[in-house]
């Protein structure tokens, strides 16, 4: 999954003109009966990136996974919209397919995984929030914020006294660091 500047083939510093013309002029190359996939990309591309609000919240998520893959802040970008239109288990599903692409250990499925018990948590669906939190603690022991967010799984899930060692863990690791 490309960026959407890279979908457009602009630099992310182009003005909406130019994002608008990118958009017509590839829209002509790849016809949506020709090639509806291409031309999906395209105008999901657009419709992000033409309107300021949603270009700026783009930005900023794509900064926030500086340094992944860009295939991957694109996709929990859009797994992030499907979330807020209510599609969440497409959401999940894509973010769950997504993951198998990439070593257990890597920064890309430490976000995904990390991005995924979010979304667990948020479907109240526990017991996969407290093993992906879980998970990721045994990839990084003194990661507080995968710490957190296990208590927060183990909480979720009513287990009180386990959410509250992942607590003290996660007090021990701040002050460690």
């Amino acid at each position: 999954m490309k960026s959407y500047y890279s979908s457009l083939e602009i630099d992310q510093s182009a003005s909406v003109a130019e994002i608008k013309r990118a958009y017509f002029r590839l829209v002509r190359q790849y016809s949506p009966e020709k090639f509806p996939e291409e031309f999906m990309e395209i105008r999901k591309a657009y419709e992000v990136l033409s309107v300021d609000e949603m270009r700026k919240a783009y930005d900023d998520m794509m900064a926030h996974f500086n340094g992944l893959p860009e295939e991957v802040g694109t996709l929990l970008m859009e797994a992030s919209m499907l979330f807020a239109r209510n599609e969440k288990n497409k959401a999940v599903a894509m973010v769950e397919r997504c993951i198998s692409n990439f070593p257990d250990d890597s920064a890309a499925s430490k976000a995904l995984k990390n991005d995924l018990c979010i979304m667990y948590l948020e479907m109240e669906r526990s017991g996969k929030a407290v093993a992906l939190a879980e998970e990721l603690v045994s990839l990084e022991p003194d990661n507080a914020e995968y710490k957190l967010l296990a208590a927060a799984a183990c909480m979720a899930r009513g287990w009180k006294t386990k959410a509250s060692v992942y607590l003290g863990e996660a007090h021990m690791s701040r002050l460690r660091s």
